[in-house]
């Protein structure tokens, strides 16, 4: 697993009360995976691929797996400060995901699952490049109620590229038992 991490933040303050965040970040992600599925000589005792025999696996069940994303990512949130207690946040998400250098291969048939000759592999495509964009917007209002409890509600809408949308509602309330301990329970 290769990992890369890029994040860049901008804060602007309008006045004490109201202030804006902007985020923009990309990470870029490989990940080269073999997989030991089962040990040599594994056998399956069917005939899956019709040639009259069981199946038996010389060096196992195994395969790779290769594949690399990059992932886009921006936000907006503007916070807006009612008091000492009472704080309302507004934001919206863009991010873009890009799947890509997809490879796998197997020491079986991934349509028929047979095991294949000592050392044929089986590479035929098993996924495509693809990509997604996700958008989002999202409201949340936070009440401190004492200095050891706060309440938050929200919503949040999700669309996305490849299925459509969801609204999410939240809502949670937090305890702080100490300057560093926090416990949150959410909906």
């Amino acid at each position: 697993l290769d990992y890369f991490f890029l994040e860049g933040q901008y804060t602007h303050t309008f006045s004490e009360q109201f202030k804006s965040l902007f985020t923009a970040s990309w990470d870029r992600v490989t990940e080269d995976y073999f997989i030991e599925g089962s040990p040599k000589g594994f056998t399956i005792p069917q005939d899956l691929d019709g040639d009259g025999d069981i199946e038996v696996f010389p060096d196992g069940r195994i395969g790779r797996l290769k594949t690399s994303f990059d992932i886009f990512s921006g936000e907006c949130q503007s916070i807006y400060r009612l008091g000492q207690s009472h704080t309302f946040v507004a934001g919206a998400a863009i991010q873009e995901t890009r799947q890509f250098n997809n490879y796998a291969d197997s020491s079986f048939s991934r349509q028929t699952n047979a095991a294949l000759a000592p050392g044929e592999l089986d590479t035929s495509p098993s996924f495509m490049d693809n990509r997604r964009t996700v958008w989002a917007l999202f409201l949340q209002d936070q009440w401190k109620i004492s200095d050891t409890f706060g309440i938050t509600l929200g919503v949040r809408h999700d669309q996305y590229s490849d299925f459509g949308g969801t609204t999410n509602p939240r809502a949670a309330l937090v305890w702080s038992a100490r300057p560093n301990v926090h416990l949150k329970g959410l909906y």
